[in-house]
Formats: structure tokens, C-alpha cells, sequence
């Protein structure tokens, strides 16, 4: 766009343009008034920055949309014994349920009139577990639940999330409730699936990732207890429940803990131990973290008690 040059402020030129408008532009060198000067228009690279913009928004939202309605994972329900309801969720990375489909006849029924789509994994639970409990007027019994995903940090989230949700059923009939917890890698869940609905009398088996698996019974939660030669063997992180006894301290934290297969180093801060004073014969549970250094495996504990075995 071309214009003249009609006064001159210092670093500032007022300028008419040939469209009839002024405006200021900054002053070109070896000018004066009167001199014509052509000024380039930005209104290219605005609309340019702005497709631009767009192009990406788009690209987000298709990004998102695409992630929504992509399977992350399974939630594998049974109400029951062998012969009881079995429904399988499906859900996607932001943990919201994209499908609900019933793996028997019995499970037709209660889900059939369930609109449970987009809804968070752990409101689906409920609605399904009283669905289960209207239909067949039991309050509760034996559950199985298969969390199969390959993020076993999140599996072990919605476990977490779904275990709270399970406890007030236990509290309901804890003389005959128990309840498991099984975590499986998309791999395994598939092909223990296919087993089961090609022979229906087979339950869904317990093929954890890591070897974990967590046991409700009434209204104690059991977790599979992990022995020392076990732990020797597991990945740096793993999350381990231990009993046994501390035989001696160590110093710096560290004590000697002893099972029935072996010894290991246990690393216990001091308000971990809180006002625990355990004796060599006592048995504790730990509850911790392998930390594996350089080449000897230390189990990091997070808490502490001792162990009382269950009287039923």
C-alpha cells in the first residue's frame, strides 16, 4: 500500500494513504514530506497466524477425539460363582466407559436397561454391582474383578478406586463375602477371554501382571503376600506385601528381615516404626517398594504392623 509522508515526528511519520486513510509508520531513513513510501500490509501473515491456529486447534480436538473412542483397557466383572453374571467394560485413557457387554445369560438381564456410556469408570462399577445385587436380591457374594491394561500404574489406580467401592458390600455379609482382584496385560486378558468363551465352565484365571493379585474376605482386605526369594527376582519399584520378622537392626535405617525362604535387607524410617516395639518372635506385615541398587535388592517399606492372622 502506497502513501505520502504528510508530517515527521521524530522515529514517527504520519502518512496518507492512496485508500484516503492516515496512519503512523515508523520513519524510513532519507525521507521527507512529500516523499512517496510504500508500506507492506500485514493483513496476510495475520490470516496466515490465524489458519495456522486453527490447523493446530483442529488437529488437537481430532487428536482427542481419536483417544476417546480408543480402547485403553477392560474391566472384567463377575457376580457370583462359575455360574454367575459376567459383563465385561471397556474404557479409554481419560477412564471413561465406551461399552458394557455381557459375557453370559446372566448378565442380559441386569444390563439391559443400564445406560452407563462416557460415564467415569468407578460410577459405572456402582451402577452395575446394584444392578447385579436388584436382580438377583443378593446383597453380596463372591466377585471377581480382571483390571486388564498395559499401563499397570493406572490399572493399579482403578484398582485402588474399585477396592473402596467394593468394601461396603463386605460390610453387608462379611461372614460370606470375599472378593478378587486380578491385573492383566491387554495380552493376557484377551487370550485368558477367548478361553473362557470357548469353554464356558472355565472362570477367568487369575494371569496377573507382576504377580499381583489382591484377596478381600469379609471385611478384611488380604493382599497376596510376596516371600523374600520372590522379591529377589521382581523389577525396581514393584510394590511387595512381606511378613515375616526383623531379626536385627543394621543401623541407618536398615534392619534383617527373615522369611521362611531367605533374608533381605529392609530400609524403615523412624516415623514408619511410630510406636511399634516388635520383638524377634513377633510377625509383621511390611508393606513397600523393591529398590534394587547396584547389585543387592533392598525392600523400602512404607508401612508397618503386626500381623494377626484371621480367625473365620
Amino acid at each position: 500500500m502506497k502513501g505520502v509522508i504528510m508530517q515527521i515526528d521524530g522515529k514517527k511519520s504520519i502518512v496518507l494513504f492512496n485508500n484516503g486513510k492516515i496512519g503512523a509508520i515508523p520513519t524510513p531513513v532519507y525521507c521527507r514530506v512529500g516523499s512517496v513510501v510504500t508500506v507492506s500490509s500485514n493483513r496476510k501473515a495475520v490470516i496466515l497466524s490465524a489458519a495456522l491456529a486453527c490447523a493446530v486447534l483442529l488437529c488437537a480436538v481430532l487428536t482427542a477425539g481419536v483417544l476417546y473412542f480408543k480402547t485403553a483397557g477392560y474391566i472384567h466383572i463377575t457376580y457370583g460363582d462359575k455360574d454367575g453374571a459376567s459383563v465385561e467394560l471397556s474404557y479409554n485413557c481419560f477412564r471413561r466407559i465406551l461399552g458394557v457387554r455381557p459375557l453370559n445369560v446372566q448378565a442380559v438381564a441386569p444390563l439391559a436397561e443400564l445406560a452407563v456410556r462416557h460415564k467415569k469408570i468407578e460410577r459405572v462399577y456402582e451402577i452395575v454391582m446394584l444392578s447385579f445385587i436388584n436382580s438377583t436380591g443378593v446383597p453380596a457374594q463372591n466377585i471377581t474383578v480382571g483390571i486388564a491394561q498395559d499401563d499397570l500404574a493406572q490399572a493399579k489406580e482403578i484398582e485402588r478406586g474399585l477396592t473402596l467401592l467394593t468394601e461396603p458390600l463386605s460390610a453387608a455379609a462379611p461372614e460370606r463375602f470375599s472378593a478378587r482382584f486380578d491385573l492383566y496385560t491387554l495380552e493376557l486378558y484377551r487370550d485368558a477371554l477367548a478361553k473362557t468363551e470357548s469353554e464356558p465352565q472355565v472362570p477367568l484365571p487369575p494371569m496377573m501382571t507382576g504377580g499381583h493379585q489382591t484377596m478381600m474376605h469379609g471385611n478384611m482386605m488380604t493382599p497376596r503376600v510376596t516371600t523374600v526369594k520372590e522379591s529377589e527376582n521382581l523389577k525396581d519399584d514393584a510394590e511387595v506385601v512381606m511378613r515375616g520378622r526383623i531379626t536385627r537392626s543394621l543401623g541407618d535405617k536398615q534392619y534383617l528381615f527373615q522369611d521362611n525362604t531367605g533374608e533381605i535387607i529392609v530400609e524403615i524410617d523412624r516415623k514408619i516404626w511410630r510406636a511399634l516395639s516388635p520383638d524377634i518372635n513377633e510377625i509383621l506385615e511390611l508393606r513397600g517398594e523393591v529398590d534394587r541398587e547396584q547389585r543387592r535388592v533392598i525392600i523400602e517399606v512404607k508401612s508397618i504392623r503386626k500381623f494377626e492372622p484371621v480367625t473365620r
